[in-house]
């Protein structure tokens, strides 16, 4: 299109000045991408880790040490801690597991999901270890 108005209106000025627009044009079109981009390199958590742990608590029980990053933009993981009875069994937290992986990937698009199961009487004695 500039290319013919510069034919017709015989102004070369029309050159530089719609490159000036196509460039400004990709700009402001593929920040969303670098941002994007710049985040995952720097392996900032796409999601505020205290939405997740509220998200969680009320379902699972006490969760803590939340991390959240992205691999690439379309791959996150999540790495969390979940406080558990010791008279669990290991079909009971392999169960719980599962619902949580499905939770944070249908609600938070979390497709790489690592929990640690804690006993409650392992998080009492680090609690107390702390202020002893």
């Amino acid at each position: 299109m500039v290319g013919i108005s510069i034919l017709a209106f015989k102004l070369p000025i029309l050159d530089p000045l719609g490159s000036m627009l196509v460039l400004g044009i990709i700009l402001v079109t593929s920040l969303p991408n670098v941002k994007e981009n710049v985040y995952t390199l720097m392996e900032r958590s796409p999601i505020d880790v205290s939405e997740i742990e509220s998200y969680l608590r009320p379902r699972f029980g006490p969760v803590h040490h939340v991390h959240v990053w992205s691999v690439c933009p379309h791959m996150r993981v999540a790495t969390l801690h979940v406080t558990e009875s010791p008279n669990v069994t290991l079909r009971d937290m392999d169960m719980k597991r599962g619902e949580i992986e499905k939770a944070l990937r249908e609600k938070f698009s979390i497709t790489h999901v690592t929990v640690q199961f804690e006993s409650a009487s392992e998080e009492e004695k680090r609690t107390n270890d702390k202020f002893s």
